[in-house]
């Protein structure tokens, strides 16, 4: 799923991801390359967004753990990816 000018936190994109999708909001894409093929360019920038909750038994990161992994496309380049939670959450 990819919506361009959506904002990273907005409702309706976080509601719509699942355990088996993602989505992607649009930085960069000159040629609509990404909103129309789900490709990205040389050039094009978004950022990548996984309900975390959805995907791990804990529904989510705890406070001070961490997540990485590798980003592995058909073509191109891998990108390995390291994400901790904060180690205090405030609401």
């Amino acid at each position: 799923m990819v919506e361009k000018n959506a904002q990273p936190f907005d409702n309706t994109i976080m509601d719509k991801l699942t355990s088996i999708s993602s989505g992607a909001i649009v930085i960069n894409d000159q040629d609509d390359s990404i909103t129309t093929s789900y490709f990205m360019n040389s050039g094009d920038n978004s950022i990548l967004l996984v309900d975390l909750g959805k995907i791990l038994e804990n529904e989510g990161l705890l406070a001070g753990e961490s997540i990485s992994g590798m980003l592995t496309p058909e073509t191109g380049i891998k990108a390995q990816f390291d994400v901790t939670a904060p180690a205090v959450f405030s609401s």
